[in-house]
């Protein structure tokens, strides 16, 4: 997306979660995440390094580390936490976050920055809607 000047990267999510969909028909979860998932981080940490204040990359971080297989790296919660400060209301930053804190055992945190990106989240943002459920979802197994 870089490469061809693209702006809305949440086009191409949404692109790469409709063909990871239909790719698992064949192929199981685990071979799709582990590769893709590393190769994603390694291209969004390279992004980030380009330009710091491209609020896209700290976006596709916080959705990154939704990612059921994931294994987010002290690499990407510096980046977060950066996005955080520079993007204070961006929703999808308070999500991946909000893994981070529900993953470290604080289900409180987790909840509170739940509830906050879900008040920023607008109603035509399916992979913000969808990653609030995957992040509420969590959040209630940790609970029980």
């Amino acid at each position: 997306a870089l490469a061809h000047g693209e702006q809305n990267f949440f086009a191409h999510y949404l692109a790469a979660v409709a063909g990871m969909r239909a790719f698992q028909m064949s192929v199981t979860a685990t071979e799709i995440t582990v590769n893709h998932y590393a190769e994603a981080w390694r291209n969004l940490a390279a992004a980030q390094q380009l330009n710091p204040r491209f609020l896209p990359v700290y976006e596709l971080t916080g959705l990154l580390i939704a990612v059921p297989l994931a294994h987010e790296t002290t690499g990407q919660e510096a980046v977060l936490r950066e996005g955080a400060v520079r993007f204070p209301r961006c929703p999808a930053i308070q999500l991946g976050l909000g893994f981070l804190e529900v993953r470290t055992g604080n289900v409180a945190a987790a909840r509170a920055r739940a509830s906050q990106a879900a008040e920023w989240i607008t109603s035509s943002s399916i992979p913000l809607r969808e990653t609030l459920q995957l992040l509420e979802a969590e959040i209630r197994r940790r609970e029980n």
